[in-house]
């Protein structure tokens, strides 16, 4: 099945944490900073309407919320302070909002790329060169961008899907390699000033979202496993983990309350799932069961937690 916006599962589910925060639309994306702000990509389908938005809650609690007349599917802090966000886009745009200007009158973005063809899908900034921006869109396309200067010119584009990229990840560890997944059920990793893949494999199964732990990248699959993969040598999995009954959408490595590093998966299935990086081969623990797709997590800066992000409309904090 394609990226659907249809309504999710509706059978009612126990939850462990009570909701954080309720929002007026479905959640797509989450970002959190080290100050404790939240940001939160919302899409809204109502009738024939279908627009979005992005929500910033403060540390003191206080919000800023901005609309845009599409679904915004995923967001990342962008900028040597991070006092912007990226924004991928329904109607096929990154947009880079201030969150300064969030929520006054007349606020117009800071740059707009518009180079893809149809739904932009994800977005990601390299943590090694802030003003460097990838994303990927139903248009099997992966687009790297540069906020420096203010033409929105894109500086690569890579093809190499012949399917809709869901996901892409900047390494943490290497600033030129990203990686994409996608309905074709590959999964490429590329060195963004190239236009070729520097490596790939099929795993036959669509691939919905990735994420890396240092040198590791994770990838979350149709079938609601999620493989390890050494992107230096890519061959098979170096472990496959099953857990979710239904497609892994999002992922993020967090620290635990006693510092170790913690694998967190959301999905279809709307179960947030955690294990140890230091023991996959153990079951994981469901830490929250949403009512609708979980759709977004992020660490909480810090350790201990994460937040995670639902088409049931709620960020909830869900402590690991």
């Amino acid at each position: 099945v394609l990226h659907s916006r249809v309504p999710g599962k509706l059978e009612k589910m126990a939850t462990q944490t009570e909701a954080l925060y309720t929002l007026p639309a479905q959640i797509d994306g989450l970002i959190a900073r080290a100050d404790g702000m939240i940001v939160a990509a919302t899409s809204r389908v109502f009738g024939n309407d279908w627009d979005g938005g992005v929500t910033a809650y403060m540390p003191d609690k206080q919000q800023k919320s901005c609309h845009l007349p599409s679904g915004v599917t995923g967001a990342a802090f962008v900028g040597a302070t991070s006092e912007a966000v990226a924004l991928s886009c329904d109607d096929g745009n990154v947009v880079v909002l201030s969150l300064s200007s969030m929520g006054e009158e007349g606020w117009r973005p800071l740059q707009m790329f518009a180079d893809h063809e149809n739904i932009v899908s994800s977005v990601s900034c390299s943590a090694l060169d802030k003003d460097v921006i990838a994303s990927c869109s139903v248009d099997q396309t992966v687009k790297v961008w540069s906020m420096k200067g203010d033409d929105g010119a894109c500086l690569t584009t890579l093809r190499g899907h012949c399917a809709p990229v869901w996901d892409v990840a900047y390494s943490p560890v290497e600033r030129n390699m990203v990686a994409s997944v996608g309905q074709d059920g590959r999964l490429l990793i590329w060195d963004d000033r190239t236009t070729t893949p520097a490596a790939s494999l099929d795993q036959g199964a669509p691939l919905f979202s990735l994420c890396w732990n240092e040198e590791k990248v994770m990838v979350g699959s149709e079938n609601g496993e999620i493989f390890i993969f050494d992107p230096r040598a890519l061959t098979a999995p170096l472990e496959t983990l099953t857990g979710h009954t239904d497609a892994v959408r999002s992922m993020a490595v967090a620290r635990s309350a006693d510092d170790k590093a913690m694998l967190v998966s959301g999905g279809d299935d709307c179960a947030v799932m955690v294990r140890a990086m230091a023991d996959l081969a153990a079951a994981p623990t469901v830490v929250e069961r949403h009512s609708d797709y979980v759709r977004a997590l992020c660490a909480v800066p810090g350790g201990g937690a994460v937040y995670s992000g639902s088409w049931d409309k709620t960020i909830a904090k869900v402590q690991i």
